[in-house]
């Protein structure tokens, strides 16, 4: 009973620390060039940030999002609407429901027993690891998101099999692993959907007037990807020394009973669905230009999702009755911590970013003359550190639109070129997932509590930033020599 009050105090002493930090820096004079919404604008942001990192997710974010509609920014109304209708929001609400269908019909259970059965990888863990890491980076080039429930989704049911929980090293170190080279994967290649996005942010005078050497940044983004999948799997195993032995807590009749299995009807509809998803999503790549590429670009992971649920919510059983309830599709695929976590962390990030509240620009003024001052080699670590830091407490879609091209044109005046500070930047951007308002891989990871606590979300993402850092650097000689 007396453990119990004293949890319960730190709960409501940490609760009432978050909604000091909230409403403190509405009383606090403006500092430098930021305003004084934006004095109220960084006090939300610095309280939901430690709201998440010592209460939870989900009524500190809700309370934050309120929060911010009382600062002036916008209404109540229209911050709620901003974060619940933000574009990844929805995709990642969609591509969650497909993927509690997916388990639902057992289809993820039936690949993860398919790949821990493979001779390959029987009695072999590390090389079962290394299987998922490159499906990661595969499945990361078609969608990030998508790849990302999916592959974990795969992963769970390794761990049903073999009895791994919440708060096993391995669990965690996989969770942290799978986001983290899906989210490599899917700028692995200069023409991913990803990699576009981070080069469109250098500058349009840039990209008409530097053609893009698509062979050298092709060669460059794979080896990135590799030497990080290579440089985390090598982390996990000699350094960290996770804890594997539990899979291989199979005996040679579970594996006969394995192989001996077939698919059913359901299984089989929902491989093909997953097929049809996975295409739909690859379409644009492969299209041609014009009507076609337009129609499936159009699609997006929302309406490919979306098809596929069609697709199952479409078929009936002998009776005439649906086979399949859209509620218990949502009730059973939805992480509603990641969904508000997600609904928060938009808006909140646009506020920052706003010019209303002078945040972004009083960070411009302060670093850019000492930009200004450093040697090529020298500005590019410098870089690498700075940005590494400060992704980790401000979105790294923001930082990224606010600092690449005006960091690229005094890299330029160095004589470095444009599209290597496009990779090494975009690279350091994406390593965004040592706080969960860091990017929305993180706040992937910081929301699923049902598989990793947050204690092993803060150590496994800062050893994949650790390690995404020194895997950059052993990579920048050759970028230099390349470019």
């Amino acid at each position: 009973m007396t453990g119990s009050l004293s949890k319960n105090r730190s709960y409501y002493i940490h609760s009432v620390i978050f909604i000091l930090i909230m409403t403190a820096f509405w009383f606090l004079p403006p500092i430098a060039g930021i305003t004084e919404l934006g004095m109220k604008v960084l006090g939300v942001f610095l309280g939901v940030l430690y709201g998440w990192i010592f209460i939870g997710f989900i009524w500190p974010s809700l309370l934050g999002m309120i929060t911010l509609g009382l600062t002036g920014y916008a209404s109540v109304l229209e911050v709620f609407q901003a974060g619940m209708g933000d574009s990844t929001v929805v995709r990642v609400f969609f591509a969650f429901v497909f993927a509690g269908v997916l388990q639902t019909t057992k289809l993820t259970n039936y690949i993860a027993e398919w790949c821990i059965s493979r001779k390959f990888c029987r009695g072999k863990p590390w090389r079962l690891i290394a299987v998922l890491f490159v499906a990661s980076i595969m499945l990361g080039g078609v969608n990030l998101y998508a790849a990302i429930i999916i592959m974990w989704a795969i992963f769970y049911g390794i761990c049903n099999a073999v009895g791994l929980h919440k708060g096993d090293p391995v669990v965690s170190y996989m969770i942290v692993g799978i986001t983290l080279i899906c989210g490599m994967g899917s700028m692995s290649l200069p023409f991913l959907p990803t990699s576009i996005i981070w080069r469109s942010m250098l500058q349009e005078e840039i990209l008409t007037t530097y053609a893009a050497p698509m062979g050298t940044l092709t060669i460059v983004q794979l080896l990135l990807i590799s030497t990080l999948t290579i440089g985390y799997f090598l982390v996990g195993r000699y350094i960290l020394r996770i804890n594997v032995d539990a899979l291989n807590n199979l005996t040679d009749e579970y594996f006969s009973q394995i192989e001996n299995k077939k698919m059913t009807h359901e299984k089989k509809n929902a491989a093909f669905s997953l097929i049809g998803f996975i295409l739909l999503l690859v379409a644009p790549m492969l299209a041609p230009e014009g009507a076609v590429r337009n129609f499936f670009v159009n699609i997006d992971v929302v309406g490919a999702s979306a098809l596929m649920i069609i697709f199952f919510l479409f078929r009936r059983d002998s009776n005439g009755k649906s086979l399949y309830d859209f509620g218990k599709m949502v009730f059973d695929g939805i992480n509603w911590d990641i969904i508000i976590l997600f609904a928060a962390t938009m808006p909140i990030s646009a506020a920052m970013e706003s010019e209303e509240t002078g945040i972004v620009s009083t960070v411009i003024g302060a670093v850019m003359p000492f930009f200004e001052k450093l040697s090529p080699v020298t500005f590019l670590l410098v870089v690498l550190v700075v940005f590494v830091i400060l992704t980790q407490f401000a979105h790294n879609l923001i930082l990224g639109i606010v600092f690449t091209a005006v960091l690229a044109q005094i890299g330029i005046g160095m004589g470095i070129s444009p599209y290597l500070f496009h990779v090494f930047t975009a690279w350091c951007f994406q390593l965004a997932f040592m706080t969960p308002g860091a990017s929305a891989q993180s706040a992937l990871i910081f929301g699923n509590t049902a598989w990793i606590d947050v204690k092993h979300s803060y150590k496994y993402t800062t050893v994949a930033v650790l390690t995404g850092c020194a895997m950059e650097l052993l990579v920048l000689p050759v970028m230099l020599m390349l470019f």
